[in-house]
């Protein structure tokens, strides 16, 4: 890709989608972080201080993997879920993070491509982005498609929050009976009158 100018400032509605899809990316992170807080039973003071935040398809990974754990369902196909996020959150780290140029083939802008992880298909295999930077151009509707892919995973992660708590509920509830039945079983039964056996007995007349 030939040498071509920076712009300093994009189009307001540019500026205004980037800011969409990382605010509204930066929920869909919260949310998902959330729903492992409610898996270890941890409040978010001690899941921020304990528990690490990878990116957001590992934590979609660690998900599964707390739930395979737990022997709880959900109703996401998990790796399905994350692979998708993953192309949304490449997408939030280009717009965010790239440098956008003026070309002479497009009036709309685009984004210079250093890194591979948000790579043109018609690119020719092999090639480094970062000895020869490429060019992909954003138009306003690539901004509308991953704005809407955020709004159906988020509705998707308040899905399965929902389910997750209320099996995380019914396992906490379950194992507390069996710790209460446990206890029980190794406990011996009380007597009707425990004071009456400390209580003197009173010696017969005679």
């Amino acid at each position: 890709m030939p040498t071509y100018p920076t712009r300093s400032r994009l189009p307001t509605s540019y500026s205004t989608n980037i800011g969409r899809v990382v605010s509204r990316f930066a929920l869909l992170e919260t949310r998902l972080r959330r729903v492992v807080y409610i898996l270890l039973a941890v409040d978010q003071k001690l899941g921020r201080l304990a528990v690490r935040d990878p990116r957001i398809q590992e934590k979609c990974q660690m998900i599964d993997d707390i739930l395979s754990v737990l022997n709880l369902k959900s109703p996401l196909n998990l790796k399905t879920f994350g692979n998708e996020c993953k192309k949304i959150e490449n997408f939030r780290d280009a717009v965010a993070h790239g440098v956008w140029v003026r070309h002479t083939g497009t009036k709309y802008p685009v984004l210079q491509i250093t890194s591979g992880a948000f790579r043109n298909p018609d690119w020719p295999p092999g090639r480094k982005a970062k000895i020869t930077p490429g060019g992909m151009e954003i138009r306003p509707e690539d901004f509308r498609t991953f704005l809407r892919g955020i709004e159906i995973a988020l509705s998707e992660v308040n899905q399965l929050r929902r389910d997750v708590l209320a099996q995380r509920k019914a396992l906490l509830k379950k194992q507390i009976e069996q710790w209460s039945h446990s206890q029980r079983r190794q406990s011996p039964p009380p007597t009707r009158d425990p004071i009456r056996r400390l209580r003197p007995q009173r010696s017969s007349p005679g």
